[in-house]
């Protein structure tokens, strides 16, 4: 898990390989588990933080609410592995 902070934008980035990727979906299904990957960052002025990248299950975080769109492609494939977490 790699972070960058663009300041000139205000943006931070964090990076997840789909290994990382995996384990937090991974993480999700395990009721003894924290359900999120974390790193310890040091800044070059020597301020550190933690990151951490949490997952919930859908229904605890979307609620009473419909999911927001994504694009037709990613869409089939939640489906898709979303029927196979279904029938496994």
């Amino acid at each position: 898990m790699n972070l960058t902070v663009h300041h000139e934008s205000k943006v931070v980035e964090v990076m997840l390989s789909e290994r990382n990727l995996l384990a937090l979906l991974s993480k999700l299904s395990r009721k003894d588990s924290h359900h999120s990957l974390a790193r310890h960052c040091e800044q070059e002025n020597g301020s550190a933080w933690t990151l951490r990248v949490k997952v919930e299950e859908d229904a605890q975080h979307y609620g009473e609410r419909e999911p927001g769109g994504l694009h037709p492609t990613d869409e089939a494939y939640v489906q898709e592995i979303q029927s196979l977490k279904g029938a496994a």
